[in-house]
């Protein structure tokens, strides 16, 4: 049987408002890079390390679990308000309204389980994750 470990995480979820309505599927796959830059652009300048976090992409957004709990206790938070400030700078760059988006984010902090997902890699499972993901979708 595999082991589990248990770990305080911090939870941004997010996804993009209105996603393929009006978008040309280039347009879709543009905003997907674009938001997976963003967010990654976000993690670099609040120094979130890659040993401190697991990237789960969903198709038309990204959660981000956030699992050292070293970290100041509201960097999800933190890490939103960062996001949302470069998709601000990028939507007042960009002409192109099928280019442009809204971000919609949920943020939830839970004790959970560190697993290995079917791919090998390292995963969440638990309460936490499935609240973020609620919280984002209201």
């Amino acid at each position: 049987m595999a082991t589990t470990r248990t770990e305080s995480v911090k939870y941004l979820f997010s996804d993009i408002v209105g996603f393929t309505k009006g978008r040309s599927v280039e347009a879709q796959s543009d905003l997907v890079a674009t938001l997976n830059e963003i967010v990654l652009g976000s993690l670099t300048a609040l120094s979130i390390q890659e040993a401190d976090r697991i990237l789960l992409p969903t198709g038309d957004g990204i959660c981000v679990a956030i699992i050292n709990s070293s970290l100041t206790y509201d960097i999800h938070i933190t890490l939103a308000l960062e996001i949302l400030r470069q998709v601000s700078v990028h939507n007042e760059s960009t002409l192109d309204a099928m280019r442009q988006f809204q971000l919609r984010i949920g943020l939830n902090q839970n004790v959970d389980n560190l697993v290995t997902d079917i791919n090998g890699k390292t995963n969440v499972a638990g309460a936490g994750i499935n609240m973020a993901q609620r919280i984002m979708s209201q």
